[in-house]
């Protein structure tokens, strides 16, 4: 009975299940056929309007999934690379103030593992990593770089074959000293062998330090997609790269092989080399290498990133403009649905789903279109973080996994945001609202007032948060304050647009302006909760322009005076390989003075240029020859005091030089050296050094724009004098002409003198300054790709509010069709609205663009890279640019003017 009872219950609960699932089956599926009324037929109609929104998140995203993809791949790249290289090092020996150190403290290392238990368990490795630059012969047989770079690895060949997980294709093979090493022989990645055609036994050659020299390839390893990274790397025998580098007894570093023992007794062994190791070098871990570069790259990452969101809020506009022209049109349809019992919480939500899709369609297109663009974004991304961070080149672009889904959300996010107030407006409409146009109402005008308020404190805070200072070396206060500006400018719109076209309606009526022109300001003043999203885009898209070209302007007009002053040499000298990457080449003793004895060369000014590290925190360490650089250097220092002054007291205070010294050797710090370490004039710092501690005493801070890592400048014998790596060999020379000598005849007579197998790079003053500028305008290349789309955004947002004023005031054009309006008059009013739109447009993001210059000037750029820039206003580009405004309004006329033609007609007069 009790069974019987329990399986007509159990009987009962699976039919009421079932009853539920098929009721809300049947509800969804009347849900999505009402919403296929609702909306498809709306959209597979008016195919365009839809396109144009998906179009603008499309570009949104793939702005931001190719930029944030390009800066992640170069900085994984380098990571992998790193840790592929690194093989099984648990901890490696490296120098925390150069890029090479003396190779005897391996004596030191030995002797403290052969005092500790289990050193049987522990592998010592030696390490020489030099970039080289590769060349090759072009038709006429003169040398030509390839821009590639190869990162020669020096390292023991005979204890170095378990080390790292290498996978050979063909192994090379060591049968000890009389073997093929002293050939320069070197192992490549078949990819580097499949590109220049290479085989085992094939030589080729490089750029290496100041000499070309050729390399015989002796094996081939695989590269697969998970070590990608060592592609552009060749394996030789440290002794070989020692001697054709000129680099005897320095290495890069030394790599610990603890693996096998406990992590307590690793430990054990770091502390006890801790205490036996010069205090210039530091025990770390390869991945505290990949961390420090992730600190450097961070700030670079997090502006692209910033610069790439704002194209979405742009397309948030075109966002808006879409869906609020699709409840304009569908007003007597909707008004429908109201009256037969739709509830406003399932109108909300079918605009939501509308917006939704857009996104959805948009965001994905904007994945494939950023897909496809990678390479070219990436190219130019990777070129920046190359030359000034990684110094490795990105030979692949792949987006993380969690790349496509964030960019995905926040495409959808945008669009979510977008159809905010056209829920709203939709929300508003009466059944009775079908048969009356859209007029203004006092409701809006008092929204207007309410906004315009919050725009007013928006811009209040953005001060405020200008003021703060950086917070995790990041200008967050910066980029709350741009975000605030432009907020507030959007904000404020409305309220000043409305105002304006109040004061032209006057002005037209006094001055007697033709009456398609002051019909044209009457429709615009008519349509303005139309008319204000279309300005409001505008001035968001035109203000990022100006304000980035603010900056890059005021920028380049600031490097150019620090050329002309800085710059002062005829000629200049670098190895050629020193053209690809700051950290590339040195010239010889030898080569800079067989160089400096010409009969036309007045000085000789060497200088020796080293990365250190203060604080953790990369910059570089300047050697200079005082006496030539005081007496010929005219630098510009931030507390107005006179070049020569500060130099020739630099000079004199640096010349006893005794290592037990008690007062400290005097510097000059470059600005973003200053800026990052909170140093002024008079302050000290100290640096470790072979020899010893080198306190150093800041005589001056000048402004610089070579590098955002900073600059600290010494006498060379000090750097000599504390055993600074290569103190005899010069990064640069710089040579000072007697007058009326011509660079470039000297130039030829020097080249005649240069050392055999050597390649320089021979450049006069004007040559070296163009090349500056050049990169200089690379470098900004990524930043007009953003300007020009966010940029094409707002047109298309232009566009989409002239069609709806056009719906919004069919009857009036239906009105003056019927009153004798002819076609020539309509494209005429028409156009003056387009041109009319932009004018406001421009004129609002010039105030607003302006505002936003100074924060990234004087916020953004003094935290992140710690460079004074004084504003410049470019009144040239201003000038051009209102040209393309006005292109541009009177281009997004030509849809709005066929709608007319379609749409318009005295039907519309029908409840008239």
């Amino acid at each position: 009975m009790s069974e019987a009872f329990s399986q007509g219950h159990s009987s009962t609960k699976t039919t009421k299940r079932a009853i539920s699932f098929r009721m809300l089956g049947l509800g969804l599926a009347s849900f999505l056929r009402l919403l296929g009324l609702f909306s498809w037929h709306y959209y597979k109609k008016s195919i365009w309007k839809g396109g144009l929104a998906i179009l603008g998140i499309a570009l949104g995203v793939a702005v931001l999934f190719s930029m944030n993809s390009a800066t992640f791949s170069a900085f994984e790249q380098f990571k992998q690379g790193v840790n592929q290289i690194a093989g099984t090092t648990t901890f490696e020996v490296k120098s925390e103030n150069a890029p090479l150190m003396k190779e005897g403290v391996l004596r030191d290392i030995y002797d403290t593992l052969e005092a500790s238990p289990n050193t049987q368990y522990t592998d010592v490795h030696p390490v020489l990593e030099l970039p080289a630059l590769l060349v090759k012969r072009n038709e006429k047989g003169a040398l030509a770089s390839t821009g590639q770079v190869l990162n020669v690895l020096g390292v023991d060949t005979f204890n170095d074959a378990s080390h790292r997980q290498i996978d050979w294709l063909e192994e090379p093979v060591f049968t000890g000293l009389n073997s093929p090493l002293q050939a320069g022989s070197i192992a490549i990645s078949d990819a580097l062998a499949q590109q220049y055609g290479l085989h085992r036994g094939s030589g080729f050659q490089v750029l290496l330090q100041e000499r070309l020299v050729k390399l015989n390839v002796i094996g081939i390893f695989k590269v697969s997609g998970r070590n990608q990274a060592l592609r552009n790397v060749g394996f030789t025998d440290i002794s070989v790269l020692q001697d054709v580098s000129h680099t005897a007894g320095l290495l890069s570093r030394i790599e610990l092989d603890f693996s096998t023992l406990k992590e307590a007794e690793q430990n054990r062994l770091k502390s006890n080399l801790d205490a036996v190791i010069p205090k210039d070098l530091k025990i770390r871990t390869p991945e505290e290498r990949s961390a420090n570069l992730g600190e450097m790259v961070k700030a670079y990452q997090v502006n692209l990133m910033a610069l790439s969101f704002i194209t979405l809020i742009v397309a948030a506009f075109l966002i808006y403009n879409t869906l609020s022209m699709a409840v304009l049109q569908r007003r007597q349809e909707i008004g429908t649905y109201r009256l037969l019992g739709l509830s406003a919480k399932t109108l909300s939500i079918f605009i939501q789903l509308e917006a939704l899709c857009l996104g959805l369609v948009g965001s994905l297109l904007g994945l494939l279109l950023g897909s496809q663009v990678l390479p070219i974004v990436g190219q130019a991304v990777s070129q920046t973080l190359q030359n000034v961070y990684t110094g490795q080149a990105t030979t692949s672009f792949s987006p993380p996994d969690w790349l496509p889904w964030t960019c995905l959300f926040i495409g959808l996010f945008t669009s979510f945001i977008g159809a905010y107030f056209p829920v709203q407006e939709a929300l508003q409409i009466e059944p009775v609202d079908c048969i009356r146009p859209l007029t203004e109402t006092s409701n809006q005008a008092g929204r207007r007032a309410k906004l315009a308020k919050i725009g007013a404190v928006l811009l209040v805070l953005a001060v405020g948060f200008s003021l703060l200072p950086p917070l995790y070396h990041l200008p967050i206060g910066g980029y709350i304050a741009a975000f605030c500006i432009l907020a507030g400018g959007t904000l404020l719109t409305p309220s000043l647009l409305s105002q304006l076209l109040w004061g032209l309606q006057r002005v037209s009526a006094q001055v007697h302006l033709p009456i398609w022109a002051r019909l044209g300001i009457s429709l615009v003043q008519g349509g303005m909760h139309r008319s204000a999203v279309a300005v409001a885009s505008l001035m968001v898209a035109l203000a990022l322009s100006i304000s980035l070209t603010t900056l890059i302007g005021s920028f380049r007009h600031s490097v150019e005076d620090w050329i002309h002053q800085s710059l002062r040499a005829d000629i200049f000298i670098q190895p050629q390989s020193a053209t690809t990457n700051r950290s590339v080449g040195l010239l010889s003793f030898q080569t800079v003075d067989a160089l400096s004895h010409d009969p036309a060369i007045l000085s000789a000014d060497p200088f020796l240029e080293q990365a250190f590290a203060y604080n953790g925190q990369p910059f570089y360490l300047g050697a200079a020859n005082l006496d030539t650089f005081a007496k010929h250097a005219s630098l510009t220092f931030t507390h107005g005091e006179a070049s020569s002054a500060v130099l020739n007291r630099t000079l004199a205070e640096s010349r006893p030089v005794l290592l037990d010294r008690k007062a400290p050797f005097p510097t000059i710090i470059s600005e973003p050296f200053s800026t990052k370490h909170q140093l002024k004039k008079g302050d000290t710092f100290s640096l470790n050094m072979p020899k010893g501690v080198l306190h150093l005493k800041v005589e001056g801070v000048y402004y610089d724009y070579a590098s955002s890592l900073g600059y600290a400048i010494i006498h060379r014998g000090v750097y000599k004098a504390f055993g600074g790596t290569q103190a005899d060999a010069s990064t640069s020379l710089a040579l000072y002409l007697k007058p009326n000598e011509d660079p470039e005849t000297v130039i030829q007579r020097l080249e005649k003198r240069v050392p055999q197998g050597v390649v320089l790079a021979m450049r006069s003053n004007q040559a070296l300054r163009e090349e500056v500028l050049g990169i200089f305008d690379k470098t900004f290349a990524i930043t007009y790709l953003m300007q020009g789309v966010a940029l094409l955004i707002s047109i298309l947002t232009v566009l989409h509010a002239l069609t709806a004023l056009i719906l919004d005031g069919k009857r009036i054009y239906a009105t003056l069709d019927y009153l004798g309006m002819t076609q020539a008059m309509r494209l005429r009013l028409v156009m003056n609205q387009g041109v009319l739109l932009s004018i406001l447009g421009y004129g609002m993001a010039f105030i607003f663009g302006m505002m936003l210059a100074s924060v990234l000037i004087y916020v953004l750029n003094a935290q992140s890279f710690g460079w004074s820039v004084p504003l410049q206003t470019p009144w040239a580009f201003l000038g051009t640019n209102i040209l393309w405004v006005l292109g541009a309004g009177v281009l997004a006329s030509v849809v709005p003017m066929w709608l007319l033609r379609q749409q318009v007609s005295t039907s519309a007069l029908r409840y008239e």
